[in-house]
């Protein structure tokens, strides 16, 4: 068992690795939550620059266009990320893997 008292005063058990199968379940919402994490960051990029070119192309129709091109993008990268956590939950319970039925998604805390 890995349990780091300075870390988790209270130590909690339901977090503690003991074997494999938890520690690969661990990975999984890892590098799922890394992949999310890089998805909302360049979403976030290019929302407020596909905004900045739109404020910024003082009425040329080429410029706008492209601006709004850069924001359906910037939304299409989004769905696609949480479409990919929707199809790997869909395939986690379709064929019982455990790693895959309880991924959940992060949320930001401080």
């Amino acid at each position: 068992m890995i349990c780091n008292k300075l870390l988790d005063p209270d130590c909690n058990a339901s977090r503690q690795v003991n074997t494999p199968k938890v520690y690969f379940n661990n990975v999984i919402q890892g590098l799922f939550s890394i992949f999310l994490l890089v998805a909302v960051i360049y979403f976030i990029w290019h929302f407020f620059m596909g905004a900045y070119h739109y404020i910024d192309s003082s009425g040329d129709p080429k410029k706008v266009e492209e601006a709004q091109k850069q924001l359906t993008y910037a939304f299409i990268g989004l769905g696609i990320a949480f479409a990919v956590f929707a199809i790997l939950k869909l395939i986690g319970l379709l064929f019982g893997i455990t790693s895959l039925e309880t991924l959940t998604l992060p949320l930001p805390t401080l």
